[in-house]
């Protein structure tokens, strides 16, 4: 029986080796599936490594060869050759416009003004101080608004080295303030189109010489350094009159400047002269085709004296009367820079002679052409209070025959008993300071005046005597305060008080942008009869101005 078992559980026992013999035989083929793999994977990791080695050495070669080219000279691609005569054009670093050796750099700005008058003055953003209504006058007792754009300005400065040491430039300045029928020569040359400035300049920096042809700012105008142009001082104002005070005048002038070292400067204009009148050359009277201007002054023996004519010949307005003038007007200034612990301060010191020049004829028929000489003294500084934060400012300016050169344009001659023009004593001054409180924002404030002194001489004697010239007695000024009253005067001073801000809105890659704000009290008084009341008339005006300069 037991054999029998045996014999019965041997085929249960074969079947179960032979089932362990192909589980071995699976794991021996799965072992050797797994060791062809990893050994695929080995090859093809040092493959890859291999790979990545001849990667670093083709890179190392790449910057090696980099290394090298870049230490050689560098073949210069070819760029078209520039036809004849032509000129290689690029922005500078200054927004101007780079063709060849010139530089072209434009300026100006546009301007949105306004000014309220508490009496009315009948002009625009500029101011007839000289002509402030009396309350006989029903304007004194009106209102005026104005709004402007016209003060806006368009300005082209092109400039070139003739040699490493010397200079040309030409500027160029406009504005649109002129008005046909009031365009003169008496301060502004006011023409239409109006030109502020136009001019060239030459400088020779070896020998410190410069020289300037063209209508520019008188050399009575205060500088800021030195003399030179494109940097006069003048108080900040929105008017384009400027100020009572404020010494100037734009007109054709050739200068002649030396400077030593850039600390003193010595400077000779010749420029064009004008004549205002105190009450004298204002009747038209036609004679040979020409209008001259023909004055009987009451003066005994002369029967007419001939001071000025209107133009007929199509270059001036025909509406206004062009003094006589054959001499222009010669000045002469001293500019020296100082220096004081911090501060920079500016000093200079002028004189001014002129011709004044008028034809006479005489009750006995003779006639004769007459010169008479004015002159005038003056000076201005400028000084740093608290360096970089309060300035002061002052000029000055004192003589005889000086009117035209302050904004109230006060008459600057009257007669003499030959019928010669005689000049009127007068002072110009203004003073004042500016407040730079932020990098953007200025205020300032500023008093200037102008006035003129009696100048007349006495006919006969007793009941018959009679007086002539500027402030003479027998002026009636009895009706100053009384509608359509009669007020005959003169006038004998202007001054004026002037406070205001500006302040930079806006400074960027786009320009500037500045808005301004500005009161004015403005005084004028005329000559009266000796011993009585002075009369005076003033007016209240407000500024506003809002000017973007795109080229800032």
């Amino acid at each position: 029986m037991g054999a029998a078992l045996l014999l019965g559980s041997w085929p249960i026992a074969a079947h179960a080796d032979s089932d362990k013999d192909d589980r071995i035989h699976k794991l021996e083929s799965l072992m050797e599936a797994m060791h062809k793999e990893i050994h695929d994977q080995q090859s093809e990791i040092h493959a890859l490594r291999s790979a990545v080695g001849q990667t670093k050495s083709e890179a190392t070669k790449t910057r090696r060869l980099v290394v090298e080219r870049a230490s050689q000279p560098q073949p210069v691609a070819a760029v078209p050759p520039l036809p004849q005569g032509s000129l290689p054009v690029y922005l500078n670093a200054n927004r101007g416009l780079q063709l060849g050796g010139i530089s072209i750099t434009p300026g100006g700005f546009l301007a949105a003004e306004s000014v309220f008058r508490t009496k009315a003055n009948g002009g625009e953003i500029a101011t007839a101080f000289g002509g402030l209504p009396f309350p006989n006058n029903p304007l004194a007792h009106t209102n005026e608004f104005r709004p402007s754009a016209r003060q806006s300005r368009l300005a082209l400065l092109v400039e070139g080295a003739v040699t490493p040491s010397m200079n040309l430039a030409g500027y160029a300045e406009f504005d649109f303030t002129g008005a046909a029928q009031t365009a003169n020569s008496i301060q502004s040359n006011s023409y239409t189109p109006r030109i502020r400035n136009l001019y060239t300049t030459l400088d020779a920096n070896d020998y410190g010489l410069h020289v300037l042809a063209g209508q520019n700012w008188s050399l009575v105008t205060l500088n800021s350094k030195g003399i030179t142009p494109r940097n006069e001082v003048l108080p900040p104002t929105i008017d384009s009159s400027q100020m009572p005070g404020s010494i100037y005048a734009r007109q054709a002038q050739i200068r002649v400047t030396k400077d030593f070292d850039k600390k003193l400067w010595l400077s000779l204009s010749a420029e064009e002269s004008q004549t205002t009148f105190a009450g004298a050359c204002t009747t038209a009277n036609t004679a040979g085709g020409l209008t001259p201007a023909v004055v009987n002054a009451g003066i005994t023996g002369v029967n007419n004296i001939i001071c000025g004519a209107a133009e007929t010949g199509g270059a001036f307005s025909s509406l206004t009367n062009e003094s006589l003038n054959h001499a222009p007007d010669v000045i002469g200034k001293v500019a020296y820079e100082a220096r004081l612990g911090e501060r920079d301060i500016h000093l200079e010191a002028l004189g001014l002679y002129r011709n004044l020049y008028d034809r006479v004829t005489y009750t006995n028929g003779s006639s004769a052409n007459l010169n008479t000489t004015g002159y005038g003294v003056g000076g201005g500084l400028i000084v740093p209070v608290l360096p970089r934060a309060l300035d002061f400012q002052i000029n000055a300016l004192y003589g005889r025959g000086i009117g035209r050169y302050g904004p109230s344009a006060l008459g600057e001659t009257t007669f003499s008993q030959d019928g010669s023009l005689k000049p009127v004593e007068e002072v110009i001054a203004l003073a004042g300071v500016t407040l730079h409180a932020t990098p953007a924002i200025d205020f300032y404030a500023f008093g200037g005046i102008e006035k003129g002194v009696r100048s007349y001489f006495q006919q006969g004697t007793g009941a018959g005597a009679t007086f002539v010239g500027n402030g003479a007695p027998g002026i009636n000024d009895t009706g100053c305060y009384t509608v359509g009253g009669t007020c005959t005067g003169t006038t004998k001073q202007v001054y004026q008080l002037t406070a205001g801000m500006w302040d930079k809105v806006y400074k960027g890659g786009f320009g500037e942008l500045r808005a301004g704000l500005e009161y004015t009290y403005t005084n004028r008084q005329i000559f009266n009869t000796p011993g009585l009341y002075t009369p005076s008339t003033y007016t209240h005006a407000f500024y506003t101005s809002l000017r973007y300069y795109p080229f800032q």
